[in-house]
């Protein structure tokens, strides 16, 4: 299960990151990673 949650949590950021289309910042995913965990 633990797996699979950080998984799901890759996914999202990984999408995220393919949506915007911007290039990845770890920055703004430590800063995310708080707003990401209610989706």
């Amino acid at each position: 299960a633990v797996i699979g949650a950080a998984m799901r949590k890759l996914v999202h950021l990984i999408y995220g990151v393919v949506k915007s289309g911007k290039p990845f910042d770890a920055n703004f995913a430590n800063k995310g990673l708080a707003i990401q965990d209610g989706i």
